[in-house]
């Protein structure tokens, strides 16, 4: 699907029934979800660290971090793997979303800010 420069390509994914979008150029990857590697005194929406091709990543549950119940696992349930670019360095994160949908191209003009 060719896009214009009007437009960006987002990976839509959902928590509970709120739908929310990434920008496809952070998205490393989406995994299955697995328990993640636990980090003591961590705060209640670190999940810990998955191992993501020999490097630990931190996982987040979202939902906790949104103010949503915490997430109940399912055959749906993944992991996408970000890179987000920061102003010295790459932050690498897992986000868990109840499912993830499509790639789907947005104008420009529809987007909020965060």
């Amino acid at each position: 699907m060719a896009t214009t420069s009007q437009e960006a390509q987002f990976v839509t994914f959902s928590l509970g029934e709120e739908i929310f979008a990434v920008p496809v150029e952070v998205v490393r990857e989406i995994l299955d979800y697995a328990e993640a590697f636990k980090i003591p005194n961590g705060p209640d929406y670190l999940l810990g660290l998955r191992d993501v091709r020999g490097q630990g990543v931190p996982t987040i549950d979202l939902r906790l971090k949104l103010g949503m119940s915490k997430t109940v696992p399912t055959s749906h349930t993944r992991v996408l793997v970000l890179d987000i670019p920061m102003e010295s360095r790459l932050l690498t994160l897992g986000l868990v979303a109840d499912r993830v949908f499509e790639v789907t191209p947005f104008r420009r003009d529809q987007i909020e800010a965060a």
